[in-house]
């Protein structure tokens, strides 16, 4: 999957600006979300769905990480996990 720079260079900025404004911030109480995006391939998305289930979730949980909500989008093919932790 190729991506074009530009979008490449929005998302360097987008977390640029939020790097900048979290090291401004007050400290944060209670607990602090993450959000991570993987790109898919239709071919191989069954297969990251069992790996993610069967080896990333157990040591996720492990670490004292909970996964609270995972969708996915039809549109960019992205697959979004939010954990805390």
């Amino acid at each position: 999957m190729r991506h074009s720079p530009l979008a490449i260079r929005a998302v360097c900025a987008t977390v640029l600006a939020i790097q900048m404004a979290v090291s401004r911030a007050a400290p944060v109480e209670g607990p602090i979300y993450q959000l991570r995006v993987y790109g898919l391939v239709d071919e191989h998305k069954d297969a990251f769905h069992a790996r993610f289930r069967d080896h990333a979730l157990p040591i996720m949980k492990r670490h004292g990480f909970d996964v609270i909500s995972i969708w996915e989008t039809r549109e960019s093919r992205r697959f979004l996990p939010i954990r805390n932790g």
